[in-house]
């Protein structure tokens, strides 16, 4: 049986309140620790991934999106897994995965180890897990607050979201893929590795852990009454065959964008326009639910 390494950001919104009941539930289910670390800094973690990545180890991460990517893009290609305790504001990464949100039920996933190899993505010199985006979502972050996410959890973006609309402007966009090149005017351009996007809502169609392809789309400027028909559609995933969306399933996609815009990457700024993103096809081993088909 593979070692066990806990790493634990006490900075996320569940990390130190969780990590007790994190190490009492390992406990419970027989799952010996090797190494534990609880910090409030990424870079501690990241160096206590990269220390381990190597080995034939179970690496448990918890804490928010950004840190799972992080500890992530120490493993990827490497012999080591990754077991998955969210302990975020919006726990994307888990929600892809099928893994449960409560402590108790997403160690007994770990317990269960059950592995599958599933996509990431490299968004320049970062490893995404869920999602990179430019426009809307990053007004959305522009509002929210370190306090905010904490105390109010994901709610907090339902607070965020109509304060961002308002004060979004549209701005110029030329995407490349192998599909060829498009040039629009845009509000918002999403490229997902994951399957969800903005809480439950699926970034396609068909979107998928193990497609292989990055799955993205633009949204050109809607009056209000097209942008209710967008927000309907969401739910389902079929924005993408709105005529004002550009939908694309492609091994990689680059983003120009007049003027420079700021890029969301697993809810993080992560620098800005141009970018490019390119599908890392089952590079990352990670512990998944019973059943779990990506």
């Amino acid at each position: 049986m593979a070692m066990n390494i806990l790493l634990v950001n006490s900075r996320s919104r569940g990390g130190e309140a969780g990590y007790a009941l994190v190490r009492q539930e390992l406990e419970r289910q027989g799952i010996e620790l090797a190494a534990a670390t609880l910090s409030p800094r990424t870079e501690d973690l990241i160096q206590q991934a990269r220390r381990y990545s190597s080995e034939r180890v179970t690496i448990l991460a918890g804490g928010g999106d950004g840190t799972l990517g992080a500890i992530a893009g120490e493993l990827i290609g490497k012999p080591a897994r990754m077991g998955v305790l969210p302990m975020g504001t919006g726990n994307s990464f888990a929600r892809d995965l099928g893994i449960p949100m409560e402590i108790p039920a997403a160690v007994e996933v770990i317990a269960h180890d059950v592995c599958a190899a599933i996509d990431v993505a490299r968004v320049e010199d970062r490893v995404m897990l869920n999602v990179a985006t430019v426009g809307l979502t990053e007004a959305v972050a522009q509002q929210l607050t370190g306090p905010l996410k904490r105390h109010f959890g994901r709610l907090a973006y339902l607070w965020a979201f109509p304060q961002a609309y308002r004060q979004l402007r549209p701005f110029q966009a030329e995407i490349r893929s192998p599909a060829g090149r498009e040039k629009l005017e845009a509000i918002q351009i999403v490229i997902g590795n994951g399957r969800f996007h903005a809480g439950p809502f699926p970034v396609t169609r068909g979107a998928s852990l193990v497609s292989g392809v990055l799955h993205a789309y633009a949204v050109r400027p809607l009056p209000p009454a097209e942008m209710l028909r967008f927000a309907l559609h969401l739910p389902t995933g079929a924005q993408g065959a709105m005529d004002a969306v550009l939908s694309l399933d492609e091994p990689w996609v680059e983003v120009r964008t007049d003027p420079r815009r700021k890029v969301i990457v697993d809810g993080e700024v992560c620098g800005r326009t141009p970018i490019r993103a390119q599908s890392l096809a089952g590079a990352l081993q990670v512990l998944v639910p019973e059943g779990f088909h990506g």
